[in-house]
């Protein structure tokens, strides 16, 4: 079996970042412990290099798979979770107000 695991326990990462990601083969006396990294591109799309760090490309999940190269074929996976960092919000007044009276209420809207 190969359990992958991500840096930190983490299940999400943020677009402009990486994720370090790891496997372990079991049992603890395998001869052969290497893996080769891919990635499932599912709703959202990453990259994985040969020492697997994982590079976010578009939002939404991919599945991380670490596939045994002794022949096996053997294969762990681990699901990531992939978002998008709100870098500014907005925040609206209803009709462009920019005052209220005491005691009146505003109705205010707030996008990112």
């Amino acid at each position: 079996a190969i359990t992958v695991t991500a840096a930190g326990e983490a299940s999400t990462v943020a677009t402009g970042s990486s994720l370090q990601m790891t496997a372990e083969a079991a049992p603890a006396d395998a001869s052969q412990k290497s893996v080769t990294w891919s990635v499932e591109n599912g709703t959202g799309s990453a990259t994985i290099n040969a020492s697997g760090l994982l590079t976010p490309v578009s939002a939404g999940t991919v599945t991380v798979k670490a596939t045994a190269t002794d022949g096996t074929g053997v294969v762990g996976t681990k699901v990531i979770t992939i978002t998008v960092p709100v870098n500014a919000i907005t925040v609206t007044a209803a009709g462009e107000a920019s005052t209220v009276a005491t005691g009146s209420s505003l109705q205010m809207t707030a996008e990112a």
